[in-house]
């Protein structure tokens, strides 16, 4: 599929190493990941595919899709390949919009730690783990962000997100915890 972002690792990894200390499987919290969707056919059967493969206990795993009103039949082939999944759901949203959607599922939260992805990112099989390693290894943390690379053929697409990639650097030397 072609436009599929992936979410490699938060972007401490990469600047902040030596401060990283591991965590035992039975101290990982729950965890909800939000993925609002809008008419996004195509992306569906690779999402829940890469949700199925991260490397954190799917029990500790709540998965909220968030239906923005999609009509190209979106939302019955979610429901269909989420079947057996336990702690996968869809949500519909009453209005469109990755706002009102996000609004929408925020009051259907019970975890400490929200993860908010697109149905057309994939993320790293240690994603979850290394996001709860910059929660709990510094208590001043409130936001983690993620470096974003798309596979793209076309030399301005790279160009933004590498920018776009420093600047999300940048700000977490300069302005975060």
């Amino acid at each position: 599929v072609t436009g599929v972002q992936t979410c490699a690792l938060p972007i401490s990894f990469f600047i902040r190493p030596s401060k990283r200390k591991a965590i035992k499987k039975s101290g990982l919290p729950q965890i909800t990941i939000f993925i609002p969707f809008h008419n996004e056919l195509a992306y569906i059967n690779k999402k829940v595919n890469n949700l199925l493969k991260l490397n954190y206990p799917k029990e500790k795993i709540k998965i909220l899709f968030i239906d923005g009103r999609s009509d190209d039949g979106s939302a019955k082939k979610l429901k269909k390949a989420i079947a057996l999944q336990k702690n996968m759901q869809i949500l519909h949203s009453p209005r469109q919009g990755k706002v009102h959607q996000l609004n929408f599922a925020l009051k259907k939260i019970r975890t400490g730690i929200v993860v908010n992805t697109d149905m057309d990112t994939l993320l790293h099989r240690q994603a979850l783990q290394e996001i709860v390693l910059e929660f709990q290894n510094d208590k001043n943390v409130g936001v983690v962000g993620a470096y974003v690379m798309p596979p793209s053929n076309s030399s301005l697409d790279f160009e933004y997100w590498l920018h776009q990639n420093e600047f999300r650097v940048l700000e977490s030397n300069i302005i975060s915890a």
